[in-house]
């Protein structure tokens, strides 16, 4: 299966900036030249093992050039890296400006885009509504369309008036102050959004204001899920909001994806816990009391499992088989050889579900073998096929299989009656 790119940044930035992305950096940790050789050593394994393209490796060299950045630890190494995967600067383009009428209402011109944005900061908590809860990804393509958040630190630049760039800390109402523009509406929106309103506010001093804003901080109202997730990325956190709940607001499990071990970790970088849920447990009993209530910043991992069938009995290579959606009986025997002549084909069975609720399902697999293919059953994972052997064999068994050992022990009883004379 092919790896998502988002995931993969998320899980190198997890575990290489530690607390940059989930929390400021812990005071007591020590940076050291060890510590930078360690995050590189880790990023050029990572990167190489993952073939992360160069817009990927800059975004995360950036992210460790600002976890060192304020320490004392030479960063010569660091900034090399970066010069390699650095992009190139785009010749400036000249940028439509619309024409708007600015007379005398400045005032009016810097509240309009505030006024236009609903404040209500998070969508709703319907999970069938997939488009109302997006997945915001950490990669750098999807940073745009991340939707900002009380408690984010935003870096805002402004081009060409540098002196106007500035990081700022989205209010508990919302909002964030600027120079020249004053207190702007930025809870809810994307970040596309808050650059365009921040633009149009600023053309009124500033020609053709070019305005780009970083996320140097994500706030913890949030919870991510990675691996096999059909989409993978972080979500707006809610008041018990539950393990199942976010993996229906994600769009379901893989087919490949494992439900017994899944891992939830909890807590700061340092202090980390892992809990385990197995999910499978939870479905088949219906106990929905285990099914866990998550915290803010929660991590949720997704394990791969390969599913598996069993085929058991008189068949050639009996053993387990990776299961697929598209496969039946006929595929599974096939794989496993083909049944032995001493089968009995007519009374094939499947087992299916666990031991306190089992089902057995009976298969006239002779018949799917001479051509009623309508009769045969598309397998589940997990499920058991088992063959019979037929019940003390025909002539033609004892023929080929029983006889010969017949023939030899009468042959031995001779010589040893024989040898005793």
């Amino acid at each position: 299966m092919k790896k998502n790119p988002a995931v993969i940044l998320l899980g190198l930035l997890i575990i290489i900036t530690g607390s940059t992305i989930f929390s400021q950096e812990s005071k007591e940790t020590k940076l050291s030249e060890t510590t930078l050789s360690n995050d590189l050593s880790y990023y050029n394994k990572t990167a190489s093992q993952n073939k992360l393209n160069d817009n990927d490796r800059y975004y995360i060299l950036q992210k460790i050039y600002d976890k060192y950045k304020n320490s004392d630890v030479s960063l010569i190494s660091l900034e090399a890296e970066i010069s390699k995967v650095k992009p190139a600067k785009k010749p400036a383009q000249a940028e439509a400006t619309p024409q708007t009428n600015t007379s005398t209402s400045e005032t009016t011109k810097v509240q309009e885009p505030a006024v236009a944005v609903n404040s209500s900061a998070l969508p709703a908590a319907d999970p069938a509504k997939e488009n109302e809860v997006p997945a915001k990804t950490l990669a750098e393509s999807d940073i745009k369309n991340y939707k900002i958040d009380q408690g984010d630190i935003l870096s805002i630049n402004v081009m060409p008036a540098k002196e106007l760039s500035v990081e700022s800390v989205v209010k508990p109402d919302g909002t964030i102050t600027m120079q020249l523009i004053g207190v702007i509406k930025a809870e809810g929106k994307t970040v596309i959004d808050l650059e365009n309103s921040i633009s149009r506010a600023l053309s009124v001093y500033v020609a053709s204001p070019k305005v780009s804003i970083g996320m140097k901080y994500f706030n913890k109202r949030q919870i991510f899920i990675l691996g096999e997730i059909r989409k993978p990325g972080s979500y707006p956190f809610k008041e018990n909001f539950r393990l199942f709940d976010l993996i229906t607001a994600a769009g379901g499990l893989t087919t490949t994806a494992g439900k017994k071990n899944i891992k939830v970790h909890r807590g700061e970088s340092l202090e980390r816990k892992t809990i385990a849920v197995n999910l499978e447990e939870i479905m088949a009993t219906g106990d929905f009391s285990k099914d866990l209530v998550l915290q803010s910043g929660d991590i949720v991992e997704i394990p791969k499992e390969t599913k598996k069938v069993s085929v058991i009995g008189d068949v050639r290579s009996p053993g387990s088989y990776e299961w697929r959606e598209d496969l039946f009986i006929l595929d599974v025997v096939s794989l496993a050889g083909g049944p032995n002549d001493t089968a009995k084909m007519n009374s094939v069975k499947v087992f299916r579900g666990t031991e306190s609720a089992r089902q057995t399902f009976e298969i006239d697999l002779k018949r799917i073998m001479d051509g009623e293919t309508q009769l045969d059953m598309r397998l589940q994972s997990a499920d058991i096929v088992y063959i019979p052997k037929k019940p003390l064999a025909s002539n033609q068994w004892f023929v080929s299989n029983l006889l010969p050992w017949l023939s030899l022990v009468s042959m031995v009883f001779v010589i040893i009656t024989f040898t005793n004379k």
